[in-house]
């Protein structure tokens, strides 16, 4: 019999009878973080052996290393709020709040639950290569504390969040967005304390980076670290920074079944469901002007940001299409980059990991594949821990995590009274998505009288709401907008509220025509443009955006003028590569940047402003 080791890419060919296996297990679980730790613990639970390796020095991953130790949405339930509430009368003896985790104290109810229930533990050890038998893993080689270490399994769970195994498969893997692979940005937490004592954190966005490229992710650590320095809150002492930086997307890979955000924005639910998410399709990156088309109807022209979804991610999602003996539990899946986004929470990633774990068991007991167990039985098992199905009456709706506010539920398949009242409010997301979801002639009808109103939000909501459904009839009103452009923003959200000038423009691109490229043309290469008074009316912190160190109102503006000219040179045959060429380079260039981060470039935003003129030139080839 032949066995294959994928090891740095290459392949070896080895027999079984040469392979010294150190020990074996029932199942093998590399990578011991917020979804490994539950998933080991769960596989034990069900009474298997279960050997858990981990790269790191201690357990528990982002909440332990990366001090991310609050929940921000994924939904309650499963072990983990057993080990929360076990751990509530050490609280005091690690100097952590009756609100707040702490991330020792996380780490050591997760090492004492691990060692409870038998799992064999491997600490600073990492995987260097994978065993196969046929399609199916067998096992994996590992080196750590000076030695090497083949253990063989009958399952291995990936649970290292950047795919170090999977990496090594033969599996098609994919990174970041469509548009140009960037992943969304990462963060680096740092602690500090105010004037009065008090704790506070900062975790602010740190920008692009390719943590699969050693040297640059160590320099935009470095970048970020400084940046963090001399960014603390007013009158506070900064007083740590996390040991590992918060990297929201990794590697994802082509799976049985794939997770798609368009399923999520629909309401598509697939035939088996391994667990139910639970947040926004926060992206975390600014420049929304070069995302997908759908996504930008969700986020930018219907205002949708902070909308919450009950999240059904496929069973098949973590098995690796055509591989038998390896699934995943963590952040990598088979999943577009923008679901990412979502299926990340601390909270999921406990959930998750616990039912990889608990399907894991049931496929070695009834030894048969993965997706061959007992599905029913799986649902009713899950279901009993806590684990599997979340809150059942969230599905879309504004959640405020700080519980000031009540949860909204929306329902976008209102009448067209219904929609067009909420047309004509500050707050019409929902309704400009339900149009564009369901709106046909009649609504359209309506939506074109509407474009006479004499009303204050009724006439260019009306507009809005005409362009994402694809029709033409509000094109003179979204022109106005736009030469009327001001800092006027939609109020549907909590925070990332779009504006509305900026969403006439994103439409313009779409559905213009050449003349609307000199319309544009100002906001882009005009640097008059800096001086208007609506990059100057608002604070840098409001409801919109909490950034600071930017003009986050002009740099929305100039992207989506930018990618709108972009777009309709191509649809209109209009050549523009010489003035971008000239736009984007040189002292003209440093202009937009030092008007757009107010000549600071710490901080993530100076890099995504060079980040954004990069991707104008590749796409024009200038």
């Amino acid at each position: 019999m032949i066995l294959s080791v994928l090891e740095n890419g290459e392949i070896y060919d080895i027999k079984l009878s040469d392979v010294a296996f150190d020990t074996e297990c029932d199942v093998l679980c590399v990578g011991v973080g917020a979804a490994g730790g539950y998933a080991a613990l769960a596989a034990a639970r069900e009474g298997l052996r279960v050997i858990a390796v981990e790269k790191d020095a201690n357990v528990g991953g982002m909440p332990v290393n990366g001090r991310v130790t609050f929940y921000y949405y994924g939904f309650a339930g499963g072990s983990f709020e057993e080990n929360d509430e076990k751990g509530k009368k050490y609280r005091e003896l690690f100097g952590t709040s009756a609100d707040h985790n702490n991330s020792d104290l996380m780490q050591a109810m997760l090492y004492r639950n691990l060692c409870e229930h038998g799992v064999k533990l491997v600490t600073k050890t990492v995987v260097t290569g994978v065993y196969f038998e046929g399609n199916r893993v067998v096992g994996a080689r590992f080196f750590g504390n000076g030695k090497e270490l083949n253990i063989k399994s009958k399952i291995l769970i990936d649970a290292t969040s950047d795919g170090h195994v999977i990496r090594m498969c033969p599996t098609e893997t994919y990174l970041g967005r469509n548009a140009d692979g960037k992943t969304v940005p990462f963060t680096v937490r740092c602690e500090m304390l105010d004037a009065e004592g008090r704790y506070r954190y900062n975790n602010s966005d740190s920008g692009y980076c390719n943590q699969y490229d050693a040297a640059d992710f160590s320099k935009k650590i470095i970048d970020a670290h400084a940046a963090r320095r001399h960014m603390p809150e007013r009158n506070s002492r900064l007083v740590s920074m996390a040991p590992v930086c918060g990297v929201r997307e990794g590697v994802r890979y082509k799976g049985e079944k794939t997770l798609r955000y368009e399923d999520i924005f629909l309401g598509n639910k697939p035939e088996k469901v391994l667990f139910y998410a639970y947040s926004d399709i926060d992206k975390h990156g600014h420049d929304l002007a070069i995302d997908d088309e759908l996504y930008q109807n969700w986020w930018v022209i219907s205002n949708l940001s902070t909308l919450t979804v009950r999240i059904p991610v496929p069973f098949g999602a973590v098995v690796p299409k055509d591989l038998c003996g390896i699934v995943t539990a963590g952040r990598c899946l088979s999943i577009d980059s923008y679901s990412s986004s979502a299926v990340r929470m601390n909270r999921d990633m406990f959930r998750m990991g616990e039912c990889v774990g608990v399907a894991s068991a049931m496929a070695v007991k009834s030894e048969c594949d993965f997706l061959d167990i007992d599905y029913d039985a799986f649902v009713k098992k899950v279901e009993e821990f806590g684990c599997y199905s979340g809150d059942k009456n969230k599905n879309f709706g504004f959640d405020d995590q700080t519980g000031k506010m009540p949860y909204r539920p929306v329902n976008f398949n209102m009448s067209d009274d219904e929609l067009m009242d909420m047309l004509a409010t500050d707050k019409p997301g929902p309704a400009i998505w339900a149009a564009y979801r369901y709106g046909g002639e009649a609504l359209a009808k309506r939506l074109v009288s509407a474009l006479e109103d004499n009303g204050e939000f009724l006439r260019y909501n009306a507009a809005i709401a005409l362009g994402i459904m694809g029709r033409k009839e509000g094109l003179e009103v979204l022109r106005e907008l736009v030469r009327n452009r001001s800092c006027f923003y939609f109020k549907d959200c909590r925070r990332s509220n779009q504006f509305r000038s900026c969403i006439a423009i994103c439409l313009l691109g779409r559905l213009g025509d050449a003349s609307d490229i000199e319309l544009l043309r100002p906001i882009v290469f005009d640097d008059g443009e800096f001086e208007r008074a609506l990059y100057h009316t608002l604070k840098p912190a409001y409801i919109f955006c909490s950034l600071e160190n930017c003009n986050y109102v002009l740099f929305q503006h100039f992207t989506h003028a930018a990618m709108a000219i972009c777009k309709l040179s191509k649809s209109c045959g209009v050549n523009v590569k010489d003035d971008f060429k000239k736009r984007l380079s040189g002292e003209s260039l440093q202009k937009i940047i030092n008007a757009i981060t107010w000549e600071s470039p710490d901080g993530a935003f100076y890099g995504e402003v060079r980040d954004f003129t990069d991707h104008v030139r590749e796409t024009l080839g200038c």
